[in-house]
């Protein structure tokens, strides 16, 4: 199994940067997080991880209704500090088994609490509490807990075995020949 990538490629604190952003939108799904501006789709593969990003006039729309299908979808007014409202029910995955499987997916950690998006799901643990994990479908978090995905660290093996923005699954069978995939710049 490969190890956990931590890179810090993103040049901008999410927090500051959705505040500042008019019009956004953001999908969140549980290997990749596509924040969609008036001009560009942008794919990281968590918060702190980029991929690349395509112009919104090269975007097909069959890519964004497979992201928009696959991902919890999210509005400025959605994202901010407030208690969860997400039903997270008794989850029968536990932490020991996504650090040991988990290929695509991200682990999110601090102080003491770990998260994770993996196979459609969000899970959540106290590290401190045994068999404490909770989760939901990756469609039913809500803007509480993106504002704390945003600001915990995260670790991911995803970038072992998605190389490129056209490897995931919704540009499967997109002829992508005519994409312009750019790099992020500061």
């Amino acid at each position: 199994m490969r190890e956990f990538l931590s890179p810090h490629n993103v040049s901008f604190y999410w927090e500051d940067r959705l505040k500042e952003e008019d019009g956004y939108t953001l999908y969140v799904s549980d290997c990749f997080w596509v924040l969609a501006t008036k001009d560009f789709y942008e794919f990281y593969y968590n918060p702190i991880h980029t991929m690349g990003k395509i112009r919104e006039s090269q975007m097909p729309q069959i890519v964004i209704e497979r992201i928009k299908f696959c991902s919890a979808i999210f509005h400025k007014e959605d994202i901010k500090f407030e208690c969860t409202k997400a039903t997270l029910r008794p989850s029968p995955v536990r932490f020991y088994k996504i650090e040991r499987d988990m290929r695509i997916g991200n682990w999110f950690h601090a102080q003491g609490q770990n998260y994770a998006t993996w196979k459609g799901y969000f899970i959540c643990d106290d590290m401190y509490m045994p068999n404490l994990e909770r989760s939901c479908p990756i469609k039913s978090i809500d803007g509480a807990l993106v504002f704390d995905m945003i600001r915990m660290g995260c670790q991911s093996r995803t970038a072992h075995y998605i190389k490129s923005v056209f490897d995931l699954k919704v540009f499967s069978n997109v002829r992508t020949t005519g994409i312009q995939l750019l790099e992020f710049t500061d």
